[in-house]
């Protein structure tokens, strides 16, 4: 029997522990398909911990993938307490998905002079920074610089410079390295008075910018 129709097999039968081996071990398949398939049916069963661990992992690697838009139809579908509260990933889709429904109407790329709209970019910020302090953080290393760089825009667009600055700096091992080096230089900028010790990253990033 072909792998990827065994793997529907096992979903259909809820056969949680091959579902999770099939995911971890299959190669040669559409990853997204394999995901969102795999999500959508444990998330049905989130009481079973195999289930949710399945889950878990599936939604990690649609975001991995750049498919947010099945990530949050599937948490509007089924909630992302689904998950529980205290992890990683839930902590990280939802204010990742909060992040991006505020960003649909503020359009603007400088930080908010509203203070409403300032609020909800600090409260966001405090979702991603719990994400980042889960117990479970570890189990996503690939995604931890994503959630640091999206934590610095959210400091930044809710004008907390020094902490974005930070976030941006803790974000630049990863895909975004140099866009999150140049976005801790402007956050910076948007200090009127360094200190010694920020001014000496600003330089020193400055140059790292220059050599990449």
């Amino acid at each position: 029997l072909n792998p990827r129709w065994k793997f529907f097999l096992h979903v259909d039968e809820l056969r949680w522990d091959e579902v999770l081996q099939d995911i971890l071990t299959l190669e040669n398949v559409d990853q997204t398909l394999l995901f969102r398939v795999a999500a959508a049916h444990a998330l049905e069963h989130y009481s079973n911990s195999t289930a949710k661990e399945i889950a878990k992992h599936s939604l990690a690697g649609l975001v991995e993938l750049g498919q947010l838009g099945i990530v949050s139809n599937l948490i509007k579908l089924h909630g992302v307490d689904a998950l529980g509260v205290d992890c990683f990933i839930s902590k990280y889709i939802k204010a990742d998905i909060e992040f991006r429904q505020l960003k649909e109407t503020y359009v603007i790329d400088e930080p908010t002079k509203d203070e409403q709209i300032c609020t909800k970019f600090k409260a966001i910020a405090h979702t991603f920074e719990q994400a980042i302090q889960s117990h479970d953080v570890l189990k996503y290393p690939s995604l931890v610089d994503d959630c640091q760089f999206m934590l610095g825009l959210s400091f930044y667009y809710s004008s907390q410079f020094n902490k974005a600055a930070i976030a941006f700096q803790r974000a630049n091992e990863g895909e975004n390295k140099e866009q999150s080096v140049w976005m801790a230089i402007v956050s910076l900028d948007h200090i009127e008075s360094l200190s010694p010790e920020e001014q000496q990253l600003k330089d020193e990033l400055s140059e790292l910018y220059i050599e990449n």
